[in-house]
């Protein structure tokens, strides 16, 4: 379809842009959501959280991480944006925003379990071990974790979300644990 034919209101805009960026092209991603990031409420908050991610995919990090910053102030109650900035600036070494992001997120949403294990993520690179492994455990306690690919190693390490225990006493070579 061509891109001068997309009105901002219609949502093929951003579902094309949406499948543009799945399948690896982030600079088409980036034409078809800067079309539908000028529609109505709904399409324009999850077209500018597509656009920063495509922008962090190409390597622009700098770029994703201000398109966001505009995103939360326009969208101050979207856990998503929230925690997408999170992401990259925990990214870029600024551990203690991410954090400040994190904790905005984590009260519009706090059952989600991508927010929280991005906190523990933040908080073990910030040195907070005991403060990561809480929010390792609200992570793999919260609906819908297990489906999550950082599930079955977070069990491995901190038990099952019912209260068994963990197999393995020693901790993580993973990063992210």
């Amino acid at each position: 379809m061509q891109l001068q034919k997309l009105e901002p209101e219609d949502p093929t805009a951003y579902n094309l842009g949406l499948r543009a960026y799945r399948s690896g092209a982030f600079e088409r991603a980036l034409r078809y959501l800067a079309v539908s990031a000028q529609g109505v409420f709904d399409l324009r908050r999850k077209s500018l959280s597509m656009i920063g991610l495509a922008q962090a995919k190409l390597g622009r990090l700098a770029t994703a991480i201000d398109v966001l910053r505009k995103a939360r102030d326009e969208f101050p109650d979207s856990a998503r944006i929230r925690g997408n900035l999170a992401q990259f600036l925990d990214e870029s070494g600024a551990h203690a925003l991410a954090e400040v992001e994190l904790r905005a997120a984590l009260e519009i949403d706090p059952q989600n379990p991508g927010l929280n294990f991005t906190m523990a993520k933040v908080q073990r690179a910030s040195g907070d071990a005991q403060a990561a492994r809480e929010s390792l455990r609200a992570a793999i306690e919260a609906p819908g974790a297990e489906n999550a690919p950082w599930f079955a190693e977070a069990v491995a390490r901190f038990g099952a979300p019912d209260g068994e225990e963990a197999q393995q006493a020693e901790p993580s070579t993973d990063p992210r644990l």
